[in-house]
């Protein structure tokens, strides 16, 4: 938007062109108010400048000396800068080896803990070939990624009050079945999982494959706590501790009370719909610890072969409208990742 404010500047015009440069400017923002900025494609917003408007900011991407180009070079780098203060989801301020982050492990959200007779009975379904819930944790995971993202906050854990209200709204709208605690629902594989979140946050969620990638991504664990005195505080060792890391942060947002529903000066409770949601997630957990670790491997190798697939596919669309409007698309070239505050806002 502020683009777009300086091209409609009078004195970034130079005076070219027959247009009173106040009409102009004036006509520009009722163009705007009628067109979502954010979800606007290129050739809409193109065709919301008038011509001198389209001539003034064609000059300042061939002239980097144009003092309109220095001006939006400016407003990018700031917005850069603004993108570099955002805080970083926990599983990438963390290192690769789990048993490398004893001295962090404050930056990781707490497990769910899983009582030994669950364990036993999930090793037994594997066993016996019961149906794959996996797909399932996918979905989870696409949902807990989309909040992450879009909230821009680290964990749940560590969320501020509002966020968590947020978040806890978030997922039940995008994994139905976790809270709904008549739900059978099973999904039998990816394609099903990221259409089902899809269709309750009505946007694409492709951009978050890579992050439920790494979430599911297995890794080789040493148990060296013996060697690190007491560690009674950090996660113990598991191959797939990211999952087990982010079952248990959105745990906490049913393990807390709303701010509604308690008072400051009595210990929090657990209302009997929290205890439901997270006894599912301790299930899902055992479910995840069960798995056989090549099936979690080749479920992360799955989601980054879309992820992928669908980069190359941006990518295509992308090369065509620059051939179109190279002008436009010349200005917007960062691949950073973001994602809307209008859940939070």
């Amino acid at each position: 938007m502020q683009i777009l404010q300086r091209i409609s500047d009078p004195e970034a015009l130079s005076g070219e062109g027959d247009e009173d440069p106040d009409h102009e400017e004036l006509d520009l923002e009722e163009r705007l108010e009628s067109l979502d900025i954010e979800s606007a494609d290129t050739d809409t917003l193109w065709e919301a400048l008038s011509p001198s408007q389209k001539a003034a900011f064609t000059l300042a991407i061939k002239d980097p000396n144009n003092p309109l180009a220095q001006q939006l070079l400016h407003l990018l780098e700031s917005d850069k800068a603004m993108g570099s203060q955002v805080e970083k989801p926990w599983w990438e301020c963390t290192g690769q080896l789990e048993t490398d982050l004893l001295s962090q492990s404050h930056s990781i959200p707490p497990y769910i803990q899983v009582p030994d007779s669950l364990m036993s009975a999930a090793r037994h379904g594997w066993e016996e070939g019961v149906a794959s819930l996996l797909y399932n944790v996918v979905c989870l995971c696409l949902s807990y990624t989309f909040c992450i993202r879009t909230l821009q906050i680290s964990s749940f854990y560590a969320a501020e009050s509002h966020d968590v209200e947020t978040c806890r709204t978030l997922m039940s709208q995008a994994s139905q079945f976790l809270t709904n605690r008549k739900s059978t629902t099973r999904l039998e594989d990816i394609d099903t999982a990221i259409a089902y979140v899809q269709s309750r946050l009505k946007e694409p969620v492709n951009k978050l494959l890579p992050d439920v990638s790494v979430l599911f991504r297995p890794e080789l664990i040493l148990d060296i706590t013996s060697e690190q005195g007491d560690s009674s505080s950090a996660p113990a060792p598991n191959p797939c501790w990211r999952l087990l890391a982010c079952l248990g942060d959105i745990a906490s947002l049913y393990s807390t009370p709303s701010s509604s529903s308690s008072s400051p000066s009595k210990t929090p409770q657990s209302s009997p719909i929290d205890k439901a949601t997270t006894h599912k997630l301790i299930f899902y957990a055992a479910h995840v610890m069960a798995a056989p670790t090549a099936q979690l491997r080749h479920i992360s190798n799955k989601l980054a072969e879309i992820s992928a697939k669908s980069s190359i596919e941006d990518e295509s669309t992308n090369l065509d409208l620059e051939q179109r409007h190279p002008s436009v698309l010349a200005v917007d070239s960062s691949p950073d990742l973001r994602f809307s505050r209008g859940a939070r806002e």
